[in-house]
């Protein structure tokens, strides 16, 4: 993937190695490593192949040509970053590419790569319900209150803050 807040993320969910936790030394010897891009081109060691993995999976597949085209490389660490995941996928038992927004731009670098692509396109989408303004607070939560007492449906109240979120949290919490 192409963040480090992601990689970590997904590290913790599927209880894999995060290049973060690891010297970069040892990238290699991980049998599932989550990995950024930027960290990539790590896994070429001189005079030894490149690892090769039964499953590769790039989440967000759409947004990594852009990401090697930012600031976030220097000197040649792009090139050789991009470089390397042309080589993973190359050698991959199987490659998923994973994104919400995914435009055949994807699907044809894919295909440059691999005899055979498939494209799924997620066409589903869900109810999201009403989106209701309201002008204070208080309002928000009685109407709240008023839907789950009559157990009319979801409601999500968001908020910006952990404080006001710990709030609503034990409020409802002592109601129901």
């Amino acid at each position: 993937t192409h963040r480090q807040a992601l990689a970590q993320n997904i590290a913790e969910r599927l209880q894999m190695e995060c290049y973060k936790d690891l010297d970069s030394a040892w990238y290699r010897s991980a049998p599932q490593l989550v990995i950024v891009y930027n960290s990539l081109w790590k896994l070429g060691a001189m005079n030894e192949p490149i690892p090769q993995y039964d499953l590769v999976v790039i989440d967000e597949i759409e947004q990594f040509h852009n990401h090697l085209g930012g600031n976030t490389f220097t000197g040649g660490e792009a090139k050789r970053a991009y470089d390397m995941l042309r080589q993973l996928v190359v050698s991959a038992g199987r490659v998923v590419g994973l994104d919400a927004h995914a435009s055949d731009i994807s699907g044809a670098w894919l295909h440059t790569l691999l005899p055979m692509v498939t494209t799924i396109d997620n066409t589903y989408t869900p109810d999201k319900g009403t989106i209701t303004l309201h002008a204070n607070s208080e309002t928000i939560v009685e109407r709240a209150m008023q839907i789950a007492d009559a157990d009319e449906g979801t409601v999500v109240i968001p908020t910006s803050s952990k404080a006001e979120a710990q709030r609503l949290e034990y409020l409802f919490r002592g109601r129901y």
